[in-house]
């Protein structure tokens, strides 16, 4: 006979295996922090660590990418053979971009949120 116990594992098991989230984002407090003109690169990364992806913008400079990203199975999904069908997922994604010039000073920051919903 099944225990209650394995029971409640069991559905706890399932319902963690809908959900994903990667990254990290600063806080809006922690973006307004950084003056443009006045912070630079070093000031950013040693305030918010490791960014996400770091790409070289063109003419010079460069552009630190802070990025949440937040995906879940709606739970329909799970039911065998039927979640095909009828199944999905929603994401979000959260970003923040600070932008340097070439000698590393702050030129520009943006946080924007982009949402999608996949249904099969």
């Amino acid at each position: 006979m099944i225990s209650k116990r394995l029971i409640v594992v069991i559905l706890f098991s399932l319902a963690l295996t809908g959900c994903a989230t990667i990254g990290r984002i600063p806080t809006t407090e922690q973006q307004a922090s950084f003056i443009v003109g006045k912070s630079t690169m070093a000031d950013v990364m040693a305030a918010l660590g490791k960014p996400m992806t770091s790409i070289a913008r063109q003419g010079g400079g460069t552009t630190l990418q802070y990025a949440l990203v937040d995906t879940s199975v709606t739970p329909q999904t799970l039911i065998p053979f039927v979640g095909y069908f009828i199944g999905g997922a929603d994401s979000r994604v959260d970003n923040v971009m600070f932008m340097f010039d070439a000698g590393g000073m702050l030129i520009d920051s943006t946080r924007d949120v982009i949402t999608r919903s996949i249904r099969f």
